[in-house]
């Protein structure tokens, strides 16, 4: 993998892994409340906290999934499979921006267009194959 598009899925990974992770546990979704006098009050809360639902607990987990696996596959050397892996998590990282668009799904499109550039840039290593000894059937 060229040294950008490492570092690209690198930063998306982490990126995602992060967010999820602040959507999960720190007070970042905004909770609107009213009053008897017509006075809005704007408040902070998890998604814990917020009385989530299944699929947004399933997209986060996913998130946290993707994060780790392309952070995991960036600091390796890269192959078809890591990169088959990259574009899978940008493809799920854009998924999930769709699926909960409405909600928390646009954090995510940082992390997925780092994601999506990186996996555009990379391109398998050439390295040579090791050598492989041939052993005649009567060797042993």
């Amino acid at each position: 993998m060229k040294w950008l598009a490492a570092r690209l899925a690198l930063v998306g990974g982490l990126t995602q892994a992060l967010v999820a992770l602040a959507v999960l546990f720190l007070p970042v979704l905004p909770t609107y409340t009213t009053n008897n006098f017509d006075m809005v009050a704007v408040s902070a809360t998890s998604y814990v906290n917020w009385g989530g639902d299944a699929p947004g607990y399933l997209t986060l987990g996913l998130m946290i999934g993707v994060g780790i696996i392309t952070v995991f596959v960036s600091r390796k050397t890269p192959t078809r499979r890591a990169i088959r892996l990259i574009w899978l998590g940008a493809l799920l990282s854009i998924g999930a921006v769709a699926v909960e668009a409405m909600s928390f799904g646009k954090l995510f499109l940082p992390g997925a267009i780092a994601l999506f550039m990186a996996a555009a840039m990379s391109r398998p290593s050439k390295l040579p194959l090791p050598p492989q000894s041939v052993e005649s059937p009567g060797s042993r």
